[in-house]
């Protein structure tokens, strides 16, 4: 295989959109608003009341008012008022986050977990920030904790998947991306069927990668990394068949989206050595062509 084939067919990747994989932003308001329930529920011993008031006033002042800074001042106030409130530690964590001080983040919401391992919002969070600071390898344990705890929550699940995706466990990536197209509201997600074709077709697996690009197609068939994949996998197929019928087939399916692909994208320079590469594909299916004919 040339080394502008093994190029192309690094092309096979599909990030989740933000309607899956939440932003930051989103996140953090997720997560605050499920602290927010954990800690009015958590109301009620009165020698925990004031560390209460203190993180739902912060809690407040993040989510309303999206002001970090005093929301991290409260946060912090009650970590010092109580070291053993998980609650207060994630909390801050998630403030010491939106500072960009991912490092300290990570570190706080680990003794969180070690405080109460059996906080949801503890596990997730530290697999949420692992995954943030690249830390893969790390990932899957504590989301594994929170899938555990509060099954087939989608935030988790679309962690789990991208997490052992990229440590290369696609069978576990896979059965995440599957339960997460059940959940009510995600069977119609376009990337999650696209993650699923890359996976398949990292296993070698062409007939069930066609089954999903296809999917997620027949969702936005002017999805550029849907019409793309499908021009590698169509690719790939072609230049690994020992039929001459089989190879001309796969090569104008191949070619068809590849140009598709290519009009997409039309005028991105972010995407231009993406489409520079794909032009060259193009020109190596109808050499093909023209050296077996039509």
């Amino acid at each position: 295989m040339n080394s502008m084939f093994t190029k192309i067919r690094s092309f096979v990747r599909a990030p989740l959109s933000l309607s899956v994989f939440h932003a930051r932003r989103s996140l953090c308001f997720f997560c605050f608003l499920l602290i927010a329930c954990l800690v009015v529920a958590s109301c009620g011993k009165r020698e925990f009341e004031s560390n209460d008031a203190i993180l739902r006033k912060a809690i407040m002042l993040a989510v309303e008012k999206g002001d970090w800074q005093n929301a991290r001042i409260l946060a912090f106030k009650a970590v010092n008022q109580n070291g053993k409130d998980a609650n207060a530690r994630i909390v801050f964590a998630l403030t010491l986050e939106q500072s960009d001080e991912l490092d300290r983040a990570v570190e706080e919401i680990k003794q969180a977990v070690f405080i109460d391992a059996d906080n949801f919002m503890a596990q997730y969070s530290k697999g949420r920030l692992l995954f943030k600071s690249e830390s893969y390898e790390d990932c899957p344990d504590p989301l594994e904790n929170a899938n555990r705890l509060k099954p087939n929550v989608p935030q988790v699940l679309s962690l789990l998947a991208r997490s052992y995706a990229l440590l290369g466990v696609n069978d576990k990536a896979i059965k995440n991306f599957v339960a997460l197209a059940k959940i009510d509201g995600y069977g119609d997600r376009l990337e999650i069927y696209n993650e699923l074709g890359v996976l398949f077709y990292k296993k070698n697996d062409y007939a069930r990668a066609v089954r999903f690009f296809r999917k997620a197609l027949s969702l936005n068939e002017n999805s550029p990394p849907v019409n793309l994949n499908l021009g590698v996998l169509c690719d790939t197929l072609c230049f690994s068949s020992k039929k001459l019928d089989k190879q001309l087939r796969y090569a104008k399916i191949s070619e068809k989206y590849y140009l598709s692909y290519l009009k997409l994208v039309d005028g991105n320079p972010n995407l231009k050595e993406s489409s520079d590469t794909v032009v060259t594909r193009i020109k190596k299916l109808r050499n093909l062509h023209s050296i077996r004919g039509k």
